[in-house]
């Protein structure tokens, strides 16, 4: 049958929740951190020095434009050497270095240890018209760059490519240095006034936050749960009447257990408890139906073994717990999204025929259907993300690694077997007219050479355009002082 091909945008992930303004544990709601730059009033871009250098080299120096202003400035690559000097200069410098010694278990690499260079460089935000133009002055010699020129992934270069110049995302700080920060999740917005919630460490307990944006700036983050607590991973849905939910993973009495609050005008309510079984509760996901049912799943542990199971709100009442899985063996990280015509798709992976594979089920006119697969065959296919698109069309991403992933095989087990991170890669598919297809064009094959190999945990989402977006992280060497071409050692995602 032929292939048709589909339209696909993708992108490399990069951390969306840096850390921002303090959270004083009682009273007031806290202040922003700082004034939000407006993505469609600024242009970004990232300045990397002494590309060509082979010795170290100073790169201080400043930065200023012809129209406009210089927004903020920050270090690209923090070293402790470097440092960003008033709001438009900075001292920084090329560095030698060299690889690091080999581990015992590894071969002896024919060339020795290489020396290397560390570049450093800056990222700069401008609230400037499209036809402005930035001076930068170094030690090395000045350059102007012209703003209508920049161009995401299209290199611009300077002092006889020295300097490389590209146009970066602009991002806002929209959390707290005062907490450790992670597990971000959005909601989309009702009049344009989209949800931000996230897990904040502080003091030995979790905190659920959450930030509204509104009239063009992020209102004062405020606490959804009451005091600190060991909580886990925080995602957000809308109920039929449209009020925002915050759902998580809450250990109390040594058993983590499912909490919600909404959103009711004016302040987050008072938790309510959703599951009640005395095994784990974890790993859940939400999302709306075309009718305006708020489905909640997750993966629960019954009787020492783990399962998919769902539940959904119809704005009055939560409905039982449903299981949803079927598989003797264990069931994991399950996904959902739901189409325009009333239908919800659920997939996770499962360990039902000895190795991971993607298995789906639906939805549809009140009814489930039968347990089918997404992606089955004998490679490690697990860590799936779902997504439909204004055709009613639904699209499914997951990791892929190789044959017999994660058994005994390694150092001294002469056993043919794909080690645990060995490989990583994005698998990708459509459903149409109750059938898979894959798009003509790999993604993996598709992607720039310097972001090929070791991509994981892929997340779609549709934009506004109808395109629909791959989102991932890439594991790259943190610095090229790799012996061995392997990934295993001083990486980064």
């Amino acid at each position: 049958m032929t292939q048709r091909a589909l339209t696909l945008s993708l992108v490399a992930s990069s951390a969306f929740l840096s850390a921002a303004a303090w959270l004083p544990l009682a009273g007031s709601p806290p202040s922003p951190p700082q004034t939000s730059i407006a993505s469609e009033s600024a242009i970004s871009f990232r300045i990397r020095f002494g590309m060509t250098d082979t010795e170290s080299r100073s790169w201080s120096g400043t930065i200023t434009t012809s129209e406009g202003e210089i927004l903020r400035l920050r270090n690209w690559a923090p070293h402790p050497s470097e440092e960003i000097v008033g709001d438009t200069g900075w001292s920084m410098a090329t560095r030698n270095n060299k690889a690091r010694t080999r581990s015992a278990f590894q071969k002896e690499y024919h060339r020795g240890t290489l020396p290397y260079m560390d570049y450093p460089g800056v990222v700069v935000d401008v609230g400037a018209p499209p036809g402005s133009i930035v001076e930068v002055k170094t030690e090395q010699g000045d350059f102007e760059i012209q703003l209508r020129q920049l161009q995401a992934r299209r290199f611009l270069t300077y002092l006889d490519g020295a300097v490389i110049v590209d146009q970066v995302p602009t991002s806002n700080v929209v959390s707290s240095r005062a907490y450790a920060n992670d597990f971000a999740t959005m909601l989309d917005g009702q009049e344009g006034h989209p949800w931000l919630a996230w897990l904040a460490y502080r003091d030995k307990g979790n905190h659920i936050l959450a930030r509204r944006f509104n009239a063009g700036q992020w209102e004062p983050a405020v606490r959804v749960t009451s005091a600190p607590a060991d909580i886990y991973l925080p995602k957000m849905g809308r109920d039929r009447i449209g009020r925002p939910w915050v759902v998580w993973s809450q250990q109390n009495d040594g058993n983590f257990d499912l909490y919600g609050s909404y959103w009711d005008g004016e302040r987050w309510s008072r938790a309510d408890r959703l599951t009640t079984n005395s095994q784990p509760d974890i790993e859940h996901a939400m999302a709306t139906d075309s009718r305006g049912n708020l489905w909640l799943i997750w993966q629960g542990f019954r009787n020492g073994k783990s399962d998919i199971f769902s539940r959904r709100f119809d704005g009055q009442s939560w409905s039982t717990e449903e299981k949803l899985s079927r598989s003797p063996a264990n069931d994991w990280q399950p996904a959902i999204a739901a189409d325009g015509r009333g239908n919800v798709y659920v997939a996770w992976d499962t360990y039902d025929k000895g190795n991971y594979d993607i298995v789906m089920r639906l939805f549809s006119q009140g009814n489930w259907g039968e347990v089918s697969p997404v992606a089955e065959t004998p490679l490690f296919e697990a860590h799936v993300s779902l997504a439909c698109d204004n055709q009613d069309r639904l699209w499914a991403s997951w990791n892929e690694s190789g044959f017999q992933w994660g058994k005994d095989t390694g150092f001294g087990i002469a056993k043919e077997a794909t080690r645990l991170y060995d490989s990583r890669s994005i698998g990708l598919a459509v459903r149409e007219r109750g059938r898979w297809r894959i798009p003509v064009s790999d993604i993996n094959q598709s992607l720039p050479g310097d972001l090929q190999g070791y991509n994981d945990f892929p997340q779609l989402q549709l934009d506004g355009a109808g395109l629909m977006w791959v989102f991932f992280r890439h594991r790259h060497v943190a610095n090229p002082d790799i012996i061995e071409p392997s990934p295993l050692r001083a990486a980064a995602w």
